[in-house]
C-alpha cells in the first residue's frame, strides 16, 4: 500500500500515445507526463554479472480514466509519469522515446492485467499535449519519488526491485 512518503502531485504533459486494447480494440490513450517529483533513471551494476550495468527508469501511473474520442466513441486513457529531464531526453531522441513508450506499455498492462497493442502505436497530436481536461492530480508511490533526503538504498530490497518497470532493461 502506500506508505506515509506516497505525494500527490500534478504532473506536466509532456506527449500523447494512441493504441488500442487487444481484447476489444478499444481506442486507449496514454498521456506520457513529467514531473521533477519523480525520480531520474539510474545506472546500477547487476549483482550477478558486475560487467552489466542496467538502467532503472522510475515511473508513476494514475487510474485508468474512460473518456470519449473526437468522433465521441468510448476510450481509455492512462497518465504516466516520468521524470522531467527523463521526458525531455525522450522528447529529442526518437529511439529512447520509443523505449519510455514501450515501459509505460509494460507497467499498464501488468498493472491491470489486459493486453495493449505494443506495435501499432502512434503519437497523437492533442491540444495541450494531454488527453482530457488537464492533468489530473496523482499518487506518486515513495519508491518513485524524488527523495528530500539522500537515502542509502539496499538494491537486494525485493519492494524496490519489484518496482523496476517490468525487470531490468537492457540498453
Amino acid at each position: 500500500g502506500d506508505g506515509p512518503r506516497a505525494t500527490q502531485i500534478i504532473p506536466e504533459p509532456g506527449f500523447v500515445i494512441k493504441t488500442k486494447t487487444l481484447e476489444t480494440n478499444e481506442k486507449v490513450f496514454i498521456n506520457m507526463c513529467r514531473s521533477t517529483k519523480v525520480k531520474s533513471f539510474k545506472h546500477e551494476q547487476n549483482p550477478a554479472d558486475p560487467t552489466e550495468i542496467r538502467m532503472r527508469i522510475p515511473l508513476s501511473l494514475g487510474p485508468k480514466r474512460n473518456d470519449l474520442d473526437k468522433s465521441g466513441e468510448a476510450c481509455i486513457v492512462y497518465d504516466v509519469v516520468f521524470n522531467t529531464e527523463v521526458m525531455e531526453q525522450a522528447m529529442q531522441q526518437n529511439e529512447f522515446k520509443e523505449f519510455l513508450v514501450g515501459l509505460a506499455l509494460g507497467w499498464i498492462m501488468e498493472k491491470d492485467g489486459g493486453g495493449l497493442d505494443t506495435e501499432k502505436w502512434t503519437l497523437s497530436k492533442l491540444r495541450g499535449n494531454y488527453k482530457g481536461k488537464s492533468p489530473v492530480m496523482q499518487t506518486v508511490r515513495a519508491e518513485a519519488l524524488v527523495e528530500e533526503v539522500e537515502e542509502e538504498e539496499e538494491a537486494t530490497d525485493p519492494a524496490h526491485l519489484r518496482h523496476s518497470a517490468g525487470g531490468p532493461a537492457q540498453v
